[in-house]
């Protein structure tokens, strides 16, 4: 692993490792549900979606979110949900597993009850957005990623 989180972060991030290697976990584990796109057995990308978890998402931890949108979340309650942990094997970098991995994890926010998304994405790219306009999301206001 190239990087590893600082140790007391909010999110609780620590490695773990089983019979398979090691892999990251945090507190938010317990309210995520996890996305894969593969190429056979290999996996190409993957993410979470996850819900707030004492009553916050992953995202409120790390960034001062503007009042207006702290508004929206709040009317939202429960309802809101965040997608984060995002990652491309670089050897798939160039190719669609992205964009289908988003796809998969969009239909299944569009199957719940969602009043609020929020992507805990620090540098999204013009694809992400063009990505959200065709599944039909519209983008309210990009967040400056600041940290607490």
């Amino acid at each position: 692993m190239r990087w590893l989180p600082q140790k007391g972060n909010p999110s609780g991030w620590i490695v773990e490792r089983d019979k398979q290697g090691r892999y990251f976990s945090d507190r938010y584990d317990a309210v995520a549900s996890w996305f894969g796109v593969f190429d056979a057995t290999e996996m190409a990308a993957a993410g979470r979606v996850i819900t707030p978890l004492a009553g916050r998402l992953e995202v409120e931890l790390y960034a001062e979110l503007p009042a207006e949108f702290k508004k929206k979340l709040k009317a939202a309650g429960t309802s809101r949900v965040e997608i984060n942990r995002l990652a491309v094997a670089a050897k798939y970098a160039s190719t669609p597993a992205l964009s289908v991995l988003m796809r998969a994890m969009y239909e299944y926010i569009q199957g719940e009850e969602i009043g609020c998304l929020v992507c805990g994405i620090p540098e999204p790219t013009r694809g992400f957005y063009r990505l959200n306009s065709r599944c039909g999301f519209i983008t309210q206001r990009e967040i400056p990623w600041e940290r607490k």
